[in-house]
């Protein structure tokens, strides 16, 4: 079973969606979301762990070109999205994780 497809990974979707008032923390969007983990869910520290994920709808989840895609580009742009625009976000980010988001970003 994919960790996708577990009670955990459901019940953490659940919580960051919440938490975001079930709209995309980029454009305010109420359809089509997703919770995006900031730090790759292969890691189990983080992984379940509402700080960790954000509420994105498709556009801006997925790559089709937009700059603040976590995944086009690398995750660069999504993360000065973060410090400008979500700093609780990005100051829980910056606390727990940095040396994680380095290495995801291979700087």
């Amino acid at each position: 079973m994919s960790y996708l497809d577990t009670k955990e990974h459901k019940e953490w979707a659940i919580e960051v969606k919440h938490r975001d008032h079930y709209k995309c923390i980029v454009c305010k969007s109420e359809k089509n979301l997703t919770a995006h983990h900031l730090i790759p869910k292969e890691n189990r520290k983080y992984r379940s762990n509402v700080n960790n994920g954000v509420t994105l709808c498709a556009k801006h989840h997925m790559r089709f070109g937009y700059n603040l895609s976590p995944h086009s580009h690398g995750s660069f742009m999504f993360f000065v999205f973060l410090k400008n625009w979500k700093p609780e976000i990005f100051k829980w980010v910056e606390q727990n994780c940095v040396n994680e988001i380095l290495h995801q970003m291979e700087l």
